[in-house]
């Protein structure tokens, strides 16, 4: 799916974000859409197999919530 914010996505976005945290020449990190691509929120059709707390385990991420400020 081309909108969704499926595991896939918060996956590599969690790994894009270490790299980025670990590279102290860093200082920000902008995300952005397009007019084609945007972010729809999560993906329904992956959720729709997980109960309260696999969802939550499953799109919970920190990567971006503890970005070093600098």
């Amino acid at each position: 799916m081309r909108n969704a914010l499926n595991s896939e996505v918060r996956q590599l976005l969690d790994g894009y974000f270490a790299e980025l945290a670990a590279d102290d020449t860093v200082r920000a990190v902008v995300l952005t859409g397009s007019e084609k691509v945007f972010a729809a929120g999560a993906d329904i059709a992956e959720q729709a197999g997980r109960d309260v707390v696999g969802a939550i385990k499953a799109y919970t991420t920190t990567a971006i919530a503890d970005f070093p400020s600098r």
